[in-house]
């Protein structure tokens, strides 16, 4: 059972090469990663084609280790993180599928332990896990690339652990980067909606429960979320810009955003 990451970026080109190695480190196998720079002009091109190099170069070098693991990269313009995940989704391969910001990052056995909880629960459609917010000035983020092979044994390295750099607990964050999906499931809740910059992903999240998923709860952190100023969820007037046009597609179409996603979520502001 294989499963594809997602990982769309704009002008990260200082964060996404820690994201690609997180990945890397993954136990899981096989591992599809594709990448869709959505028409960054800062270093991300530089930093993809470094990774890509250099993946290439482990493959010969270390089998046994990255064999298993194939990079996609995608160019695209800009056209916002929805776009950008619909064309990750259009090729990904993977009996599973995840989602991986370009500032954030995985813990190491992320992959392994929630697709887990999937196949021990059939029935299952998706597994969320908890989220650690970390400050950007936190080293232990920044991730390189010869930090995914060590020069004395060839083996992974040992986890790194951000919760000592934390400022706040771990919480059960909203988005779609803090689930496992079956691709299967994925493909009936459909792509997410392009005409949305903001609350994409609650969107999707919403219609999934419409649907009725059956979504599981773990209590393991599966995220290290980088909180710094230039992300998006930053931008206070953007978000709310985002808020009203997703509160005007609910009106438009009729939708009313369903009690028990509220509950789930702790939503409570549509």
């Amino acid at each position: 059972m294989s499963i594809s990451v997602i990982i769309p970026t704009y002008n990260y080109g200082r964060y996404i090469t820690s994201a690609l190695c997180s990945v890397f480190l993954q136990d899981y196998r096989p591992l599809e990663v594709i990448v869709i720079d959505d028409g960054s002009t800062d270093s991300t091109p530089d930093a993809l084609k470094k990774a890509s190099d250099w993946l290439l170069d482990q493959k010969n070098k270390h089998p046994e280790l990255y064999s298993g693991i194939e990079l996609k990269v995608l160019l695209q313009d800009n056209a916002g993180p929805a776009a950008a995940r619909n064309a990750g989704l259009q090729i990904a391969t993977g009996n599973f599928i995840a989602f991986l910001d370009a500032d954030d990052v995985f813990p190491v056995d992320r992959l392994t332990h929630m697709v887990r909880i999937l196949e021990e629960n059939s029935s299952a459609d998706m597994v969320f896990g908890l989220v650690q917010p970390v400050p950007d000035g936190v080293d232990i983020l920044n991730l390189e690339l010869a930090d995914c092979v060590d020069a004395n044994d060839n083996s992974l390295p040992k986890e790194f652990n951000c919760m000592d750099y934390a400022v706040q607990g771990p919480n059960l964050m909203m988005g779609v980067h803090s689930g496992v999906y079956r691709s299967q499931s994925v493909s009936e809740i459909g792509y997410f909606d392009a005409s949305l910059r903001y609350y994409e992903d609650v969107d999707w999240l919403v219609r999934a429960e419409l649907l009725e998923c059956s979504m599981l709860f773990t209590d393991q952190v599966v995220l290290y979320h980088r909180k710094h100023e230039q992300s998006m969820t930053a931008d206070a007037q953007g978000m709310i810009k985002g808020h009203l046009k997703y509160i005007r597609k609910l009106r438009s179409t009729n939708q009313v955003m369903p009690e028990s996603f509220k509950r789930r979520w702790n939503f409570s502001n549509l």
